[in-house]
């Protein structure tokens, strides 16, 4: 059970790190977009 635990919370920081990086992504095409 601790195992499961430790890797779920694993999970939920890479889910953090991938979330984290499609908002910057996203940040950077828009302002790159208006920019133009």
């Amino acid at each position: 059970m601790v195992r499961a635990k430790r890797e779920r919370r694993l999970m939920l920081r890479y889910a953090l790190v991938v979330v984290g990086f499609l908002v910057i992504l996203g940040v950077a095409v828009a302002v790159k977009m208006l920019l133009g």
